[in-house]
């Protein structure tokens, strides 16, 4: 017995630790939730393992703590009301997967840990094999062990309002699923076709700031900003930046970086299929139409008005100039 002790130890400290990981990796939190629509399946491989956090359930009698232990996040908002349907099917189906969605329209994501007004649905049963929400399910909400339901009855969305899908693996491996939707009766496609809304640019780091309409996936922009040009100049677009991409994976704003001051006068970016073949997609990858553009103007530079200085008392050894906008520093000569 004393040498079986010796050999499991090890292996349980390391399930452990591994458990004991907190969910740092992009879609494993709220706030880099993956955008999806109902068009398409989503398929995650793996599913990196980590602790979770709590989930406060006042549906669920007291005495187990829910957790999203090893999950991934979904977010998606309301174009048409009606019921949601939608399947988790485990890689494999031995593994048991549990599911909780939440309406944070007007609130932080944040809120799913601490604001219970924001559950709409969910299914912590203990039963393997596919889950999620369909005319099989008799109740919203079913908490956790092996005598609740694997399925919950499909939740009603409202129009406008954005929610958060989180899909917990309970089983503590990394064997994947496939997210899909069908059944329901809403809509959670955007219908709006992309476009832009307004550019604008920054002289100061010939940056050009783009707009858009919605949100696109930041991996079908190439990092050297092949989707978009400049016409009215010669200038060339170096790179592309989409802001929040760092740690998510949609962006509404686009910062282009160009080879070479504008000088004053009317340009357009327009966009077009880049090196990896498409322009920028949504979340359900339509693309953004060849073609679309956005106008901006460079005005003529005026100068710095050299008019205000810090009051000086007596004798003063050095003047404080106060300037109303910035100037470039290698400008000032040091003496």
């Amino acid at each position: 017995m004393r040498i079986l002790f010796i050999l499991i130890l090890p292996l349980l400290l390391v399930v452990s630790e591994v458990s004991a990981q907190a969910c740092m990796q992009r879609g494993q939190t709220p706030q880099s939730a993956f955008p999806i629509c109902g068009t398409k399946a989503l398929k995650q491989a793996s599913v990196p393992l980590c602790a979770g956090t709590v989930i406060p359930l006042p549906y669920c009698p007291a005495g187990v703590t829910y957790r999203d232990v090893n999950p991934f996040w979904y977010k998606f908002t309301c174009y048409g009301a009606g019921t949601l349907g939608f399947t988790i099917t485990p890689n494999d189906l031995r593994d048991d997967y549990d599911w909780q969605l939440f309406d944070v329209t007007g609130k932080p994501v944040s809120d799913v840990y601490t604001n219970t007004a924001t559950q709409v649905a969910g299914n912590w049963s203990a039963i393997p094999g596919a889950t999620g929400a369909s005319t099989a399910g008799t109740r919203l909400m079913a908490c956790e062990g092996l005598s609740e339901p694997n399925w919950s009855s499909m939740p009603t969305l409202i129009v406008g309002h954005q929610y958060l899908l989180m899909v917990s693996h309970f089983t503590q491996t990394q064997s994947g699923y496939e997210l899909s939707f069908g059944g329901g009766t809403a809509n959670i496609t955007d219908p709006l076709p992309g476009a832009f809304l307004e550019a604008d640019f920054r002289c100061r780091n010939n940056q050009v700031s783009i707009k858009l309409n919605k949100r696109f996936q930041c991996s079908t922009m190439t990092a050297e900003g092949s989707e978009f040009e400049i016409t009215g100049s010669n200038a060339v677009v170096t790179s592309a930046t989409g802001v929040g991409c760092g740690s998510g994976f949609d962006m509404d704003s686009v910062v282009l970086l160009l080879d070479r001051p504008l000088p004053a006068g009317n340009y357009t970016v327009r966009v077009r299929n880049g090196t990896d073949g498409n322009t920028i997609l949504d979340a359900c990858d339509n693309p953004m139409a060849v073609g679309k553009e956005v106008a901006f103007t460079v005005p003529v530079a005026q100068p710095v008005p050299f008019d205000k200085i810090r009051p000086a008392g007596c004798e003063p050894s050095t003047l404080k100039v106060l300037l109303s906008g910035p100037v470039l520093c290698n400008s000032v000569a040091p003496d």
